[in-house]
This record gives structure tokens, sequence and C-alpha cells, in this order.
């Protein structure tokens, strides 16, 4: 989707009411100028599954009750269908609990029919595009991170260890599970390299400066590395 774009939608409803009121929320919230090429109706999620081959939704609004499927098994199977497509909820089922449960399930957003008007409609729409794109470059960031060829580990601001990448499990030796929760220093022990060097280089970067330098390790099995 190209900046000042109009998003595709995919509207899955089997209510043609509900469907055409979604669609003047829409026009009116400037999200969609009723060029049927941008907006494809579904009634059924089978219908919603076999248009989805053909169409490549920016979102999709999704009703949850549906000839052919109910509740949160229906937008689960959505999901799973299109994985990156970010799914905003309309639902006549109004329950806090039931709504987080269909957030953790992958929903965007969650909005209860007869509740809502175009400029609530359409800030959903905005914030799930928004989102979509976010959550894209955190996945591209994670691919990489995954693929690179040095060890990488994220610590909390005490230097535990909350995530690593494998470079990092395969250069120490140690499983994630096995770093996970652990204090940097804990699991890169001295080697070849003298201490003095070691606390020289906590300090710098409890300080939050950047340490440069090269270090010569053992791993969990006693192996050296640098």
């Amino acid at each position: 989707m190209n900046p000042g774009e109009l998003p595709c939608i995919l509207l899955v409803e089997d209510d043609p009411g509900d469907a055409g009121l979604v669609r003047v929320h829409l026009r009116r919230a400037g999200i969609h100028d009723g060029d049927s090429d941008r907006l494809i109706w579904a009634r059924s999620l089978a219908e919603a599954l076999a248009r989805a081959q053909h169409f490549k939704a920016d979102v999709v609004l999704l009703d949850l009750s549906l000839p052919d499927s109910t509740g949160l098994p229906t937008l689960e199977t959505l999901r799973t269908a299109l994985l990156n497509t970010p799914i905003v909820v309309l639902t006549g089922h109004n329950d806090a609990d039931f709504a987080l449960q269909a957030l953790e399930s992958g929903a965007q957003d969650y909005l209860v029919k007869g509740s809502f008007d175009h400029d609530a409609l359409g800030r959903a729409i905005r914030y799930a595009l928004v989102r979509g794109q976010l959550e894209s470059r955190l996945r591209l960031l994670d691919t990489a991170l995954n693929a690179a060829a040095n060890g990488i580990v994220i610590t909390d601001t005490e230097a535990h260890i909350e995530w690593a990448n494998p470079a990092f499990t395969r250069m120490t030796g140690y499983s994630l599970a096995e770093a996970l929760g652990h204090q940097l220093q804990e699991l890169i022990k001295p080697g070849r390299t003298p201490t003095t060097l070691y606390e020289s280089m906590w300090q710098t970067i409890r300080a939050g400066q950047v340490w440069h330098g090269e270090l010569i390790n053992r791993r969990k099995d006693g192996s050296f590395y640098d």
C-alpha cells in the first residue's frame, strides 16, 4: 500500500444491512471512495478465504458470527490464512473478556456493532494499518538479527539477558533457555584475556557507552572462542 492510497478492504459480513452500514461509515471516514476493486464483500468464512486468494487486502473487517463459522475459531482461521494482514473485528458481542481474547488471538481492534460511528471505524482501520506496518518492520529486524553472523543479545538495565540470537548460542555453547535471565558476565567467562580488561568493559557498558575491543572467552564446554 502506497502512502496516500486508499486501503484495499476485505469485509466479511453475512448481514446485508450491516455490510451496507459499514460501507457508509467507510465513505464518511474517507477510507473508501466506492471503488468496487478496493472493497470486496464476503458473506461467509469460506467465501472470504476464496476471495483472499485473488484479492490482496490491506485490512480485514470481520464479523465473528458467520453462517459457516462463529467465535474465535473464525478469527484464528482467517488470521492463519492471512498471516500478516491486520484484522479488525466487528461484532454484536459486547463482552470485555471476549474482546481481550480476540485481541490475544491476533485481532488489531474490536468494535461492537451499534456502538461505533464512522470516526471510530476510520480510526481503528488507520491504527491497524500503522501497527501492521510496524509489525512488518519488526519481523524484518527479527529476521536480520537471527541471521546475523555475530552474537547479539538484548538485556535489561541490570544486564539480565532477555533475548539472544542463534549466533550467540552457537558461539557460547549455551542454549537460549540456559541464557535467558542470566547476567551476561555469568556466561562470558574469562579465557586468555586479563581480568582487568573485563572489568573495564563492564564499567563502560554499565555507563551506557560503547566498548570496543577483542576478548578471548570460554564456551560452556571450556573451549576458547573470540
